[in-house]
């Protein structure tokens, strides 16, 4: 046998010949970026954690945070040195494959906060912020970025889901809310909306965990990941630490752990199956337990029957999920540019009682209206906008301040934010003295930078700190969302650009 001008004679010769024939062909030549999709799907096909997997979640670790139960901190965690590494990670791996969690991972020290404006007397007035092992911690994310690989992979999760997955964002489904109500509008005969804002009571500490792990099986979630997640929310307990006092420790029996880092993704595997049964004939947003129903037609009357239907879809749906719809905190609103029907209510109930109807909704942190003006929205913003200036005049000064470019990345960071919050989603359809209004917030905040009077110039403000007007900036807010939407996947929420851009 010749073989790259060489002559085998021997059996053994040859068979190595054979086999390195056979692997060559099995080759393929990859550029960087092709390997670098080879390395993804090895975070789930390989059964053990990997040093790099663990080191990657230290450093996604904040140095800051607080210690739980077992007084270890995340600054200790992030200082461990290779050996220590490596022993860590075979814990976690021993963990992992056995299906086992230890019991100091699974107990939580609850500290309960007095929210601002609440009655100190009342339970109910606190929020509780839960402490748990920091080490746990760190398991739980390496277990989360192999399920949400995972999950975004196989499609698990409904696509009108936006809460905690990559590419998608509350702007996203503000866009996707107010296009769908424009839409409306843009028709021959113009059409009406009615949106219902849906509140669930303690979505978290209310799941059903069985359930939650009966639908994560139907999906083909690998079986070492649910034996180990059995074991993480079996057998939770916590305790309250309340001004130096503990109490005694108890059993959470259901709900998901609060602190933990895979509690949002368990909980959108969750509500996953709510996203499922919504009719497609509304348009359904949801980001993580926020649930909108809007229902459009050509009168009040079929639009309010199309989302009551829904409602009651999410009501039976909750009754056998174990999660509580809160009838008082949800809202209903209606959208119309007939001013005839400027005083029409929605009538919406869920199991017979009445949804508090709202003509101001607050949806994802933006406030919308009858007619999508925005009124309100953009008057509280400036005013929040405007109460942050006085932080930007307490740094500057006239002999020890900071210089501009340090004070204009104070105002970007945290002035001009505030106002380009979700712009793409509201800015395209307010009028022009709502513009104004936000053009002389950054107009101050250009004064304050430059130290100028007053009376100075604008564009003397805009040329020393090189600045544009905030309605261009606004523009290529407005744009920039609308190029990438045309770029993004057409399953993903806000694909379809603004009328009020194009």
């Amino acid at each position: 046998m010749i073989n790259k001008g060489k002559i085998i004679s021997t059996n053994e010769g040859k068979a190595k010949a054979f086999i390195h024939h056979y692997s060559a062909v099995s080759r393929l030549h990859l550029s960087d970026e092709e390997r670098a999709e080879n390395r993804r799907p090895k975070k789930t096909l390989q059964t053990k954690f990997t040093i790099s997997e663990l080191k990657k979640a230290i450093r996604k670790m904040k140095a800051k945070g607080a210690a739980g139960p077992d007084d270890i901190p995340p600054s200790f965690l992030k200082a461990l040195g290779p050996v220590a590494l490596e022993e860590l990670l075979d814990l976690f791996n021993r963990s992992f494959l056995s299906g086992t969690v230890p019991q100091a991972w699974r107990n939580a020290v609850i500290i309960p906060l007095l929210k601002a404006g609440k009655s100190a007397s009342d339970l109910a007035s606190f929020r509780p912020i839960s402490l748990t092992s920091c080490v746990a911690k760190l398991l739980e994310r390496m277990v989360a970025e192999r399920l949400y690989y995972l999950a975004e992979k196989h499609q698990w999760l409904n696509e009108q889901q936006a809460g905690f997955r990559k590419g998608r964002s509350c702007e996203d489904q503000i866009i996707r809310l107010t296009q769908a109500i424009e839409d409306g509008f843009q028709r021959k005969k113009s059409r009406k909306s009615v949106l219902v804002l849906l509140d669930f009571s303690k979505a978290y500490d209310t799941v059903w965990r069985e359930r939650l792990l009966l639908s994560m099986y139907e999906r083909n979630v690998p079986l070492t990941i649910l034996r180990w997640l059995r074991s993480f929310l079996l057998n939770r307990q916590a305790r309250v630490r309340y001004n130096n006092c503990t109490s005694p420790s108890m059993l959470m029996s259901q709900g998901l752990p609060q602190g933990s880092v895979l509690s949002p993704l368990l909980f959108l595997f969750y509500i996953n199956n709510l996203a499922e049964i919504l009719p497609d004939t509304n348009v359904n947003v949801l980001f993580a337990d926020d649930v909108g129903i809007l229902a459009t037609a050509d009168s009040i009357k079929e639009a309010e029957a199309e989302a009551q239907k829904a409602v009651d879809i999410v009501s039976s749906w909750s009754k056998r999920w174990k999660l509580m719809l809160n009838s008082t905190k949800s809202e209903a609103c209606v959208f119309t540019t007939n001013r005839k029907e400027a005083k029409v209510k929605a009538r919406i109930k869920i199991d017979g009682k009445k949804i508090p109807y709202n003509p101001t909704p607050k949806f994802l942190g933006v406030y919308l209206d009858r007619e999508l003006t925005f009124s309100k929205h953009v008057s509280i913003i400036a005013s929040k906008a405007k109460a942050k200036l006085k932080m930007m005049s307490a740094l500057a000064g006239t002999t020890w301040g900071c210089l501009i470019q340090d004070l204009l990345k104070v105002y970007v960071t945290n002035v001009r934010s505030v106002m380009d919050y979700a712009a793409a989603g509201w800015q395209p359809w307010i009028a022009s003295t709502h513009m104004q209004t936000l053009e002389i917030v950054q107009n101050k905040a250009l004064r304050i930078v430059t130290g100028l009077v007053d009376k100075s110039r604008l564009s003397a403000r805009r040329h020393e700190t090189e600045s544009l007007q905030y309605s261009t900036l606004s523009k290529r807010n407005i744009l920039r969302s609308a190029e990438k939407a045309h770029r993004q996947p057409p399953d993903l929420p806000g694909t379809k650009p603004s009328v009020a851009v194009l």
